[in-house]
């Protein structure tokens, strides 16, 4: 009785239902494997332009930095020169400051051959003297990221040695605020969500976009990750900086799940350099494109019954005359 049901239904059924019955499951597995094939296409090209994109930007920014230390160096080693051109007793600290003022440096410290300020302040155990003590090239140095008490921030410090006819008489010290180097990240675009850090050798984060990880060591991130594990993936990737390396991976952070790349920073003290962005945001543009994909691929299939459709239309009308 069944088969007879069936038999009858399908009797009775008219030619352009069994047409359409048979033809629109045809079209719509047609439609689904173009757009699988597309979203797969779609995705490959986005992660390839991700890649691409987040190796550019840490190459640009690796290229700033660069610049900006060498800039500097030589802004320091010309106000040495100018400082060594004067007399002794006319280098008084409103010159100096002067100095620092047309140069942009936030401040400029002489320092005599022991390493001692006109101030009294002892240098001379700190990495930018003894690095040039005696020296006799007006040749620069500059220092890693640290705090400094006296001036209560981090800074670096480009010091050269200050040379005259009797040879090395002491250091010119050019102290930066260690903020410059954020603030040059800043000018970099890296999308609405996107974040740039810079990690010395001694795994401590000396500048970021982000301020809450401006300056934040190792130590005190292994700390932070028993109260908030989510960091976890911030410390893998400041301890894979640290080693000097270059790479492209994700991780997650309170903002979600970000990629980033990162490479070494050329003629930097052991600096490496990563930009990161939500995996959200850059994978929007494949998202908008795979619904509008979507949406195409629906009214194609209705445009497709409705041909259908008239065409069976159109034979059945000419058998019936």
């Amino acid at each position: 009785e069944k088969m007879n049901w069936f038999h009858n239904f399908s009797y009775n059924m008219s030619i352009r239902t069994r047409f359409l019955i048979v033809l629109i499951p045809l079209v719509a597995l047609a439609l689904a494997a173009c757009g699988g094939v597309g979203a797969w296409y779609i995705y490959s090209s986005v992660d390839q332009t991700l890649e691409l994109s987040l190796t550019e930007t840490t190459s640009l920014i690796s290229r700033n930095v660069t610049s900006y230390k060498e800039n500097d160096l030589r802004l320091a080693e010309g106000t040495a020169r100018w400082i060594a051109a004067m007399s002794a007793s006319d280098v008084t600290q409103h010159v100096l400051d002067l100095s620092a003022a047309g140069n942009g440096f936030m401040k400029v410290v002489l320092l005599d051959r022991e390493g001692i300020s006109s101030t009294g302040q002892d240098y001379s155990q700190r990495d930018f003297f003894t690095e040039i003590k005696g020296q006799t090239r007006q040749k620069g140095y500059a220092s890693p990221v640290e705090f400094d008490a006296a001036f209560g921030r981090h800074i670096i410090a480009f010091s050269v040695p200050l040379v005259r006819k009797s040879g090395f008489e002491g250091a010119v010290v050019c102290i930066e605020d260690a903020d410059e180097l954020s603030e040059l990240m800043g000018d970099v675009t890296i999308g609405r969500n996107g974040a740039a850090f810079i990690v010395d050798n001694n795994k401590t984060c000396i500048a970021s976009t982000l301020k809450e990880f401006r300056y934040v060591s190792m130590r005190e991130l292994n700390a932070l990750i028993q109260q908030h594990p989510v960091y976890a993936g911030f410390a893998d990737l400041m301890q894979r900086m640290s080693e000097g390396g270059s790479d492209y991976l994700s991780y997650d952070n309170t903002r979600g799940g970000r990629i980033v790349a990162y490479a070494p920073i050329a003629e930097t003290p052991g600096w490496s350099v990563a930009i990161s962005v939500t995996l959200d945001e850059f994978f929007a543009p494949a998202k908008k494109a795979m619904l509008m994909t979507a949406l195409l691929a629906l009214l194609f299939l209705a445009l497709s019954v409705c041909v259908i459709y008239a065409i069976v239309q159109y034979h059945v009308t000419r058998t019936k005359e």
